[in-house]
């Protein structure tokens, strides 16, 4: 029976493994057809995804902010360090070392890059942590096999060398390097085209301004759940080194066809992008601020009794268990134009994860407050969706 229950688990990790690599090959597929407007076939294979040059540049775009990395994370740390980041590629534009035009033509080279780089950094961690005792292993993988503690993770805060902390980094690689593919796009909109696309500018001012504001609030992000519980593998290396890519196929797509959504699409846009910004960037500020410091007066919580922490169940964590969530999938569905077409997979596949993620935390919350998290549910009756989910 122990067999049985053994070999379903390993199907499931491999079947989990082949799905994600699947994704991730159909999601630079589409790069290569909307970005590069190429049609894939066994003859330019090769050529669409791999580019030697494209690697080197990546790489020494990883070791330029593993430079400017440091263990301070405040309002500021994460800001310096994309700023240095935009000063030299757009110092080098300037120079007519042509850093945007290159960029943009590679951005599947680039993608595919950070694909096979995410991977490496993943396997790193995995063979580097087979050393460590159980009790620094990361307990959701104790008893599982080998593929699933690799995309999982086996360390939960890993470091490399013992002084860069791997989660804080491939976050502020992913946000950095998304503020900086905005800035290039555009640049390019901005310079070279005589005539605005203002459903393009509209949108990626938006993603500007979500991946910004992820950049100047990387303090927070140190409190998370996803940093101080989830472990560090594949999911989250590939996750963070190909995700500005990723999530430009839309925007580019609409720069590409020059494609115009109605003025009244744009008004849904943006109101949709307004709400859901004002909820996601005040629900973290308030889950901060509570942690930082829980006494605040006239905040209503529930007290846990596990390690002296409660749970804040007023302003906008009284609305719904996850306001942060539905202002997330409210920007999301404005960084995919409302539409449900294919170049808009990654905001919509975000959206899926983000619902999927509510899931988990509720599961996490149960084992970790018990009978208070009945007690949270029973206040706050909705995870998401009021009246509905």
């Amino acid at each position: 029976m122990k067999n049985h229950t053994k070999n379903e688990t390993s199907s499931r990790t491999i079947l989990l493994l082949l799905s994600m690599i699947g994704f991730l090959m159909f999601s630079l597929t589409l790069c290569a057809n909307y970005l590069q407007e190429k049609s894939i076939n066994s003859k330019n294979l090769y050529s669409i995804f791999i580019d030697y040059n494209a690697f080197l540049y990546y790489t020494i775009y990883l070791v330029f902010m593993a430079l400017t990395f440091t263990e301070k994370y405040d309002k500021f740390s994460g800001t310096k360090s994309l700023i240095m980041s935009l000063i030299v590629f757009f110092a080098l534009e300037i120079c007519n070392f042509h850093a945007v035009d290159y960029l943009l033509e590679h951005l599947v080279h680039m993608a595919f890059a950070g694909l096979v780089l995410g991977n490496c950094l993943g396997l790193f961690c995995y063979v580097r942590s087979l050393n460590l005792p159980e009790d620094k292993i990361n307990p959701k993988v104790i008893g599982q096999d080998m593929i699933y503690s690799y995309l999982i993770g086996r360390e939960i805060r890993p470091r490399f060398f013992g002084y860069i902390d791997l989660k804080m980094f491939v976050n502020r690689v992913g946000v950095a390097s998304a503020v900086l593919l905005n800035c290039a796009l555009l640049y390019q909109e901005f310079t070279k085209s005589s005539t605005l696309n203002k459903s393009f500018a509209l949108i990626e001012i938006m993603h500007l301004i979500y991946c910004a504001d992820a950049v100047v609030t990387e303090y927070t992000f140190e409190y998370s759940l996803e940093v101080q519980k989830e472990g560090f593998g594949y999911i989250c290396s590939v996750g963070y080194f190909i995700y500005p890519f990723l999530m430009n196929i839309f925007p580019y797509h609409i720069l590409v066809s020059r494609t115009e959504l109605p003025t009244w699409k744009l008004v849904v846009i943006t109101l949709s992008f307004m709400v859901g910004y004002l909820l996601y960037r005040g629900s973290n500020n308030q889950k901060y601020d509570f942690k930082v410091n829980p006494s605040t007066p006239g905040v209503k919580f529930i007290d846990t009794h596990s390690e002296n922490r409660k749970l804040l169940c007023s302003g906008f964590w009284g609305f719904v268990r996850h306001p942060n969530y539905l202002g997330d999938i409210l920007m999301q569905l404005a960084f995919a134009g409302l539409t449900m077409c294919i170049p808009a997979i990654m905001p919509l596949t975000d959206i899926f994860f983000l619902i999927h993620r509510s899931v988990r935390d509720n599961e996490l919350c149960k084992e970790k407050y018990g009978n208070s998290w009945d007690k949270y549910c029973e206040k706050v009756k909705y995870v998401i969706i009021p009246g509905i989910y």
